[in-house]
């Protein structure tokens, strides 16, 4: 790979640049841009994935970003809620795959009903267990969960709740 050291804009880089949002979590972002961006404002490149910033993104980043911003762009590469060094809690993103990669039925509901009719309907369809996950569930990394058989069910992470579905399926299995 050949390193291309002269570029027509000096590059600044700005380490730890915290970027609060309206909830009060402040996310982290790392920032290339020409040195004179805050004189003359330049067009932005923003990456914005779970894969935390100092991580193994970082050589790549180290290249292609100030190449970019040597260039006339300035880039952001900003840590998601929850992740690198970003406040808050990364919420289930990978919960229905993570549930399917265990071997286990998944179907997200979507859709705009309430949930109460939701939680009705799946009792209906008898669904054996329903993993509700609101405001309180995604800050605390949780999910509620209700059995079909149950009125109420409790609240646990995810990984405790398929340790306690795949128990169950293996009793079964005898």
């Amino acid at each position: 790979m050949r390193t291309v050291t002269d570029l027509p804009c000096e590059v600044t880089e700005d380490e730890h640049v915290p970027v609060p949002l309206p909830d009060g979590t402040t996310l982290a972002a790392r920032i290339w841009r020409p040195a004179d961006s805050e004189q003359h404002p330049v067009p932005a490149v923003l990456e914005f994935i779970p894969y935390r910033k100092r991580d193994f993104t970082a050589a790549r980043d180290a290249v292609h970003h100030p190449y970019m911003a040597g260039h006339g762009y300035a880039c952001l590469r900003v840590d998601l809620r929850g992740s690198g060094e970003s406040e808050g809690v990364l919420t289930h993103e990978y919960l229905e795959q993570e549930l399917r990669d265990a071997g286990l039925r998944v179907e997200g509901d979507y859709r705009a009903e309430k949930m109460g009719y939701k939680i009705r309907e799946a009792q209906l369809e008898k669904i054996p267990y329903m993993l509700v996950v609101g405001a309180q569930e995604m800050e605390n990394g949780t999910v509620s969960v209700r059995a079909r058989k149950e009125e109420k069910g409790g609240t646990k992470t995810v990984e405790e709740f398929k340790a306690q579905v795949l128990a169950e399926v293996a009793s079964r299995e005898r």
